[in-house]
């Protein structure tokens, strides 16, 4: 008979009982050859770590024995699979789930490469025997994305499959493809999206720059990335693919993430929106082994605490951003070699370089960090910090140029027209040994166009380097002031009002001057002046008796801008009146009442009297002007019971200041100056009575006369 029936039993596990399943296998004769060939299925190899085995059945079998697959002439090409393989079912940490399945090939007798504990089926192989498949359940897990796809972080088995499959963007192959070649070491392998799979467990290094786009095209979809767990750098310098950034946390020995957003032409912008801690978390947040993160110009915002926990950093640039706060949190990064956060809008002070013991590279350029440096001792690495607010410099070996520093508000008053910008606001600059340089001083520069003070006030966007030509915008006021030495600080130097300064912001340019060409600090003060008075000190009387409490009357005699000429201060006794006259001065001529009387008391009186210089109005005299003027004040009192002694103290005449003062008014002064006036001008109602009286007594007299006349006619 040309065939055979014979029936074999496989044996499953299922609780603590055996049962036997028969299978039915037809060995079909060969004729007179008598050749067999026996070709074993293969079951599906399940990732332990990913696999689900449905619990709620209770007829599902699970198997015991390994597979020991029949010898084949084809062992590389086992090799090959055994390999993509493992890596597509790592032990370490959870990747894709994936299926593996034979790379079956005509002629070829199919092989299956596992591992022990990979074996999730018993065969015993026997001639002319094939093996049922055992089905599996398993569970895929979606990868964080930015934009309309998610890429897969579990999936199936690629093994055997076309790339078009699992990698449908073609320049995303190209890319990787040319990246396995240079991991390979040899540009001559032949791979394309048919055998893609199998250089899966390359350690690539992956770097797409805007050159590439000419090269492999644009890429627009990183999907497929995710089999490739043994990356270990990813560079990307151009736009965010249009599904968006992948998930890392496939790569878990990735060291290098660059992300940079722009570049010269403008034609590349990536703006991620986001803070630093969102940023990590989303793409990097099982990398916890990086050493080089680069995110330069990616529009992140907010605080930089997102970078503490990566520990391993070596290298941190996050240049150009809109970041914020202070650097305090990075001190927790003790192996920084390089750091670059220049081109944001972080505040604070800088934290000392002793706390990265192998800081090479720190710039912080262009931030809003202010206060003195910290102490630079034993740091020989660069270090840059132009267009800051810092108030010190380092040393000749190191920069800290166009620093705006916001001064202080100066008050000019008559007697008070000097002042020092430097004072309290540029604190000097470090030597080699992190203390303040003793012979180092500030002298001031000029802008690039000559000038040496202006007048005006800079907006928020004006600083630094962009300082100098906002200056020359502005009004030249290098005329207003005289330079010179400031006796009480050697460090800066004096600025003398010549003549009246008008209320105003100035800004000046400043450089030390111990280190010539080499300057270590270059700044722009910006500082305000107001115009004050001079304040009257307040005089303490002297009691010329003791038991008896003294009054004062201080008598200021003002010009008509208030402008003091003199002041003298008169003393009596707490209750006694007072009569204060103006005194006559040589040159002006009394515009307010002539005297004023008043009431000593414990607090004090002030009299103004108010002058106009002689030569304004001619020589003429003006109408009701007082006629005697004693030389010097003098105080009339008049005893009413309360001190037995009468003091007449004289006023001195002081110099005339030419600055303006605060004019000092009495409240006194109204009521006394209508009693003064009705005192000394002519009385008009008495006149007026006089003349009424004389006519009066001339009418009298002539009617007398006139009836004398009368009666004597009469008679």
């Amino acid at each position: 008979m040309m065939g055979q029936a014979k029936e074999h039993y496989k044996s499953y596990k299922a609780g603590k009982h055996w049962v036997y399943a028969s299978i039915t296998v037809i060995a079909l004769g060969l004729g007179l050859t008598g050749i067999t060939t026996a070709q074993a299925d293969v079951i599906p190899v399940a990732d332990p770590t990913t696999t689900e085995v449905a619990k709620d059945q209770p007829d599902q079998p699970e198997v015991k024995d390994d597979v020991k697959p029949e010898a084949t002439k084809d062992d590389d090409q086992a090799g090959k699979l055994a390999d993509a393989d493992k890596l597509q079912h790592p032990s370490e940490t959870p990747g894709p789930v994936q299926d593996v399945k034979p790379d079956e090939q005509p002629g070829q007798a199919p092989h299956q490469s596992v591992e022990k504990s990979d074996v999730v089926s018993d065969v015993k192989e026997q001639d002319k025997a094939t093996h049922d498949e055992q089905p599996t359940s398993q569970k895929l897990k979606s990868s964080r994305m930015m934009g309309p796809n998610a890429l897969v972080k579990e999936a199936p088995s690629i093994v055997g499959k076309n790339a078009d499959e699992w990698m449908p963007d073609k320049a995303t192959q190209g890319w990787v493809i040319a990246a396995v070649k240079q991991a390979e070491h040899n540009q001559f392998l032949t791979i394309d999206a048919s055998n893609l799979y199998q250089y899966v467990s390359a350690p690539l290094f992956l770097s797409y720059q805007k050159t590439d786009v000419n090269t492999f095209g644009e890429i627009h979809d990183l999907t497929g990335l995710q089999y490739f767990t043994k990356l270990t750098a990813f560079e990307w310098a151009y736009n965010v693919p249009t599904n968006g950034l992948i998930d890392m946390s496939f790569a878990p020995d990735l060291e290098t993430y660059m992300l940079i957003g722009s570049d010269f032409s403008g034609t590349v912008k990536i703006n991620m929106q986001m803070s630093p801690e969102t940023f990590m978390s989303t793409y990097l947040g099982q990398n916890t082994k990086l050493t080089q993160l680069d995110l330069t110009d990616t529009g992140l915002t907010g605080s930089v605490d997102g970078f503490a926990a990566y520990q391993d950093l070596t290298q941190l640039r996050v240049s150009d951003n809109q970041l914020t706060g202070d650097l305090s949190s990075l001190t927790q990064l003790p192996n920084l070699t390089q750091l670059f956060v220049d081109g944001n809008q972080l505040t604070g002070k800088l934290p000392a370089p002793a706390n990265w013991t192998n800081l090479a590279q720190v710039n912080v350029q262009n931030n809003q960090l202010s206060g003195d440096l910290p102490d630079f001792t034993g740091f020989t690495g660069s270090f840059w910090a132009d267009d800051n607010h810092f108030s010190t410099g380092t040393y000749s070996t190191q920069s800290v140029f166009y620093q705006t520093v916001g001064g202080k508000t100066y008050t000019l008053t008559p007697t008070k027209t000097s002042f020092d910008p430097i004072t309290d606001v540029v604190n000097g600059v470090q030597d080699a040994t992190g203390q303040m340089d003793p012979d180092n001083t500030f002298a001031l520069s000029r802008f690039g166009n000559g000038w040496t003070i202006v007048s005006g006030t800079p907006t928020a966007d004006v600083k630094g380097s962009t300082f100098d030509a906002w200056a020359q915008t502005q009004q030249d006021d290098s005329s207003l002031f005289t330079v010179s030495a400031d006796p009480d600080n050697a460090l800066g130097f004096k600025l003398t009002a010549n003549g009246d300064v008008p209320d105003g912001t100035y800004s000046i340019y400043v450089y030390s001057s111990k280190y010539g060409a080499g300057h270590t600090y270059l700044g722009y003060v910006t500082f305000n002046i107001v115009n004050g008075q001079d304040p009257v000190d307040p005089v303490t009387p002297v009691d010329p008796t003791p038991g008896i409490t003294t009054g004062t009357v201080t008598v200021v005699n003002v010009d008509e801008n208030g402008n003091v000429i003199s002041q003298h201060v008169e003393t009596g006794t707490v209750g006694d009146s007072y009569t204060v006259t103006a005194p006559k001065l040589d040159g002006y001529e009394l515009t307010s009442p002539s005297s004023v009387t008043g009431i000593y008391t414990t607090a004090g009186s002030t009299v103004t009297f108010t002058y106009k210089t002689s030569d304004q109005d001619g020589d003429s005299a003006a109408i009701g002007e007082p006629g005697a003027k004693p030389e010097t004040g003098h105080g009339v009192i008049t005893n009413d019971g309360n001190a037995d002694k009468v003091v007449k103290h004289g006023g001195q005449t002081a110099k005339a200041q030419t600055g303006h003062v605060a004019t000092l008014a009495s409240h006194e002064n109204s009521a006394v100056s209508q009693q003064a006036i009705q005192t000394t001008l002519p009385q008009t109602d008495e006149a007026s009575s006089t003349s009424w009286l004389v006519a009066g007594m001339a009418v009298l007299v002539a009617t007398i006369g006139l009836a004398g006349f009368r009666n004597k006619r009469h008679n």
